[in-house]
C-alpha cells in the first residue's frame, strides 16, 4: 500500500493533537502486509479466573503424569470438547424442529420427486 502525506496533512495531525513523535514525515510511503498473520484460533488470551481447587487439582494430576500436556492445555482440550457437545446439541434441536415441520417435509418429498 502506498500512502503520501503533504506539510497540510502533517498540519492537521497537529491539529489533531498527534504528538511530534508520532508524525509520518513528508513525502511517500511504502507499506505492506506481512506474510505472518495468527489466526484467532491459534492465539492464546491470557485470562484470570477463579476455579474449584478440587477441579485444578485433577487437571494438576493430569499434567503430572509421564509424558503429559500442562493442565492448561487439558483445561483447554475439556472446554473445545464441550463447546462441540453443544454445538451438536443445537445441531440437534434444529434437526428435529424440520422433522416436525410440514411445509419443510412437503419441499422436501418434492424436491426428492424432482430429483427421482
Amino acid at each position: 500500500m502506498r500512502v503520501e502525506y503533504t506539510e497540510q496533512d502533517i498540519q492537521e495531525m497537529r491539529e489533531q493533537h498527534v504528538s511530534e513523535d508520532e508524525l509520518p514525515r513528508i513525502g511517500v510511503h511504502e507499506f505492506r502486509r506481512s506474510g505472518f498473520v495468527i489466526k484467532r484460533s491459534d492465539q492464546k488470551i491470557k485470562v484470570s479466573l477463579y476455579l474449584d481447587a478440587d477441579v485444578l487439582d485433577f487437571f494438576n494430576e493430569l499434567a503430572a503424569q509421564p509424558d503429559s500436556a500442562p493442565y492448561q492445555t487439558h483445561i483447554n482440550n475439556e472446554l473445545r470438547a464441550a463447546m462441540k457437545r453443544g454445538q451438536s446439541a443445537q445441531t440437534d434441536v434444529v434437526t428435529l424442529k424440520m422433522l416436525e415441520n410440514p411445509k419443510f417435509l412437503s419441499a422436501l418429498a418434492e424436491k426428492l420427486k424432482n430429483a427421482a
